[in-house]
């Protein structure tokens, strides 16, 4: 949490576990609190009771753009300038920052030592930040069941979640962070003008997508308001923490119509909308904005006024989260050197800017969407077109001017395979529809090449697509395993082969990372 000096004793924050333990504590240091700073020197009350700083999805803790824009330093400003507003603050994170990332795919170490990163660097960077509270997004569990446990509990900041649980022998146990239990919620007291104390419930779900085998998951909606039903008395206010898709926090609302806020995830998107007297807020991924809303207890119910900021290189860096990002960038840069790639190497120059914002790229063909599908194309050269999810671009950002080899590695920073698959025309038309149309807006938004679509009819080597002819398409592995949302029926399919290529420095290799690098080096 973040408390001025005057008022670190006033401020707690207790799970279920100890909160018997720690209300005796508060009372205690409440009265302390009382005889060494007077009532009125309390804010007015047209002042916020407190601020809640939001983040989410963040992936980059280092400024996008070339510098202007994002950057958890600058997030770090933003916190402290808040405190000199309102000394309570309170700084969350709505879901997927553990990964994806090219830091959090490298390795450290040698031999038996070598560890991949992991998230690692995130983790440090929020402590520095420091944040608060996080709820777990879908890409927390990318990073595997060991790894994930080691990040918890490098965590100086709370988890919440109320319908994942770390799935143990087969058994749902719970994750841990420092001896303590994730609980399914927080219990936020925070003190009011008039010396008494606000008790806020804080809520955490998570969307259940691409699961895996070590994570139980449980409906997020119905188990939010199950957990809502058991501490609503003993809460005066309960808000949510989701990573949910808009659709889906809208039936929180309705389920639970109480809430005064949902701080969401997921979508990368910046929105701001109301279902009831429900505030759905969303910030921009890669903290190129955030949401600040001031909070104000009045007459029963929370008062919510939420502002969109944006994170620009107007605001200058917080010289402790700089110190964290520098470590992390030297040890990225070392990293990607034991991979074989050379991070600064030259590879190629581009005059017109490649758009990889995901604000775009998941909504419509982009020319740098164009250009790793035609390097899928140059590598199987059998293929008659080439598609890509656009989630797996993770760039966020334009490439222009010089175009080095890390430009390419954070782009693309899961890399893995592509593999040659053959389809009948009427699955590969299922396949384009389904990720033009149902994923629009969504990281399983299709960007393709060798097709197109005119009108209403898709065709191929401007040819319309014949249902009963089988066509040749080149497209990482991710994608023919069925694992992108709604486009599961391709692994059902069973039609691809792995393709045998030669890596940047000769080797065989098969990498989306390689095929796009040497694609722009000819």
């Amino acid at each position: 949490m973040s408390v001025s000096t005057e008022f670190f004793a006033c401020y707690l924050t207790h799970s279920q576990r100890n909160r018997v333990f720690l209300l005796l504590a508060l009372a205690l240091f409440l009265t302390s609190c009382k005889s060494s700073k007077p009532a009125s020197s309390f804010p007015e009350p047209s002042v916020s009771d407190f601020i809640i700083l939001q983040l989410n999805d963040v992936y980059e803790i280092s400024p996008l753009q070339g510098g202007k824009v994002g950057g958890l330093a600058r997030v770090a400003t933003v916190r402290k300038q808040l405190l000199q507003e309102c000394p309570v603050v309170i700084t969350v994170l709505a879901g997927d920052f553990l990964s994806p990332s090219l830091t959090g795919s490298l390795s450290t170490g040698t031999g038996d030592e070598k560890e991949k990163i992991a998230g690692k660097h995130m983790i440090e960077t929020l402590n520095a930040l420091p944040l608060d509270y996080a709820t777990f997004g879908n890409h927390e569990f990318d990073i595997g069941e060991a790894a994930l446990v080691k990040r918890i509990s490098e965590s100086e900041f709370i988890y919440t979640s109320a319908n994942v649980n770390h799935l143990v022998g087969g058994k749902a146990a719970t994750f841990f962070r420092k001896g303590m239990a994730v609980s399914q919620f927080e219990f936020i007291s925070i003190p009011l003008p008039n010396d008494s104390i606000l008790r806020l419930g804080l809520i955490g779900v998570t969307l259940v997508f691409n699961q895996v085998d070590f994570v139980e998951y449980r409906e997020p909606i119905q188990s939010f308001a199950n957990i809502y039903a058991s501490i609503e008395r003993s809460c005066d206010v309960v808000i949510g923490l989701t990573h949910l898709d808009r659709h889906q926090d809208q039936q929180l609302a309705e389920a639970v119509p109480a809430l005064p806020l949902i701080m969401g995830g997921h979508e990368h998107d910046d929105t701001l909308f109301t279902i009831g007297t429900t505030v759905i807020a969303k910030a921009n991924a890669n903290a190129k904005t955030v949401y600040i809303h001031r909070c104000k207890w009045k007459n029963g119910s929370l008062e919510v006024k939420s502002e969109l900021q944006h994170i620009t290189d107007a605001i200058e860096s917080d010289s402790t989260v700089q110190a964290a990002i520098d470590k992390w960038d030297k040890i990225a840069t070392e990293a990607v050197g034991a991979m074989g790639y050379d991070a600064k190497q030259e590879i190629g120059h581009t005059a017109n800017a490649w758009d990889g914002r995901e604000s775009v790229i998941r909504h419509r063909q982009t020319n740098f969407g164009k250009l790793i599908t035609e390097a899928m194309l140059y590598a199987d050269t059998t293929a008659v077109a080439a598609i890509i999810n656009s989630g797996t671009i993770r760039l966020d950002d334009h490439l222009h001017g010089k175009i080095h080899q890390s430009d390419i590695l954070r782009s693309l920073p899961f890399g893995g395979p592509i593999v040659h698959a053959e389809m009948m025309g009427t699955d590969l038309v299922r396949v384009l529809e389904t990720g033009t149309t149902s994923n629009s807006g969504t990281g399983g938004y299709l960007q393709y090449s060798g097709v197109e679509k005119h009108n209403s009819q898709w065709l191929a080597n401007g040819a319309a697509i014949a249902p009963a002819e089988k066509y040749a398409v080149v497209m990482p592995q991710f994608l023919a395993q069925g694992k992108e949302s709604n486009l599961g029926f391709l692994a059902t399919l069973d039609i691809y082969s792995p393709i045998i290529l030669t890596g940047v420095n000769g080797e065989e290799k098969n990498d989306i990372r390689d095929v796009v690098i040497t694609y722009i080096r000819r």
